[in-house]
């Protein structure tokens, strides 16, 4: 078991919500893409794990502009430098029409964790617009990043609400040690449920 010695309501208010998740049985979902722009960048990495660490999906997916994962972004870095996915490897992947099938299957129904989900759901609603797909259907969407934020206890001065923190930072803070890598989609899938253990207390 995990103690962190702190029993602040905050922190039993999440602990409850991850063990009930687990209790239930939950998926976790990540994507890496060629940016960060919903409906102009695309996803071109997905991962699905379970709650027990299965993985149910790890697919590169073929964007249709990989020339957009070399474009360096305001902030000084490329898409590539972060998760290393070049266009070339994508060359003989799927595209999103081709695996959106599959990934349906996996999380209908389904209670989805998300570390970051506004992003990944951005992205995805994204991928499903451009190439006129219905939106995906899940049972509900969770955000481990927000209740992580509520755990961690930091407040931001200026909205007042919790601030936020990376997934690696959760995962310094909590000392976690894996060899999942880092800015793959099953890896950080991984990585998430990792932090979700540490919330319930497992």
């Amino acid at each position: 078991m995990y103690s962190t010695g702190q029993t602040s309501p905050n922190r039993r208010e999440v602990s409850a919500w991850a063990n009930d998740l687990f209790e239930h049985g939950f998926l976790i979902l990540d994507t890496e893409t060629s940016g960060i722009q919903g409906g102009f960048h695309e996803i071109v990495q997905i991962g699905v794990i379970s709650s027990a660490g299965d993985v149910l999906m790890d697919t590169l997916v073929k964007p249709e502009h990989p020339e957009l994962l070399l474009e360096w972004s305001r902030g000084g870095k490329r898409a590539v430098d972060i998760h290393g996915i070049m266009p070339e490897m994508l060359a003989d992947a799927p595209r999103f029409p081709d695996v959106y099938g599959q990934l349906c299957d996996v999380v209908k129904g389904q209670d989805l964790v998300i570390y970051n989900a506004d992003f990944d759901r951005k992205m995805i609603a994204g991928d499903c617009q451009r190439h006129q797909l219905a939106s995906i259907s899940v049972r509900k969407y969770h955000c481990a990043m927000r209740q992580y934020a509520q755990w961690y206890g930091v407040v931001n001065r200026y909205s007042g609400g919790y601030r936020w923190q990376s997934l690696e930072n959760a995962c310094n803070q909590l000392h976690i040690l894996t060899a999942a890598q880092a800015h793959s989609a099953v890896g950080d899938c991984q990585r998430t449920l990792e932090v979700m253990k540490r919330l319930a207390g497992i």
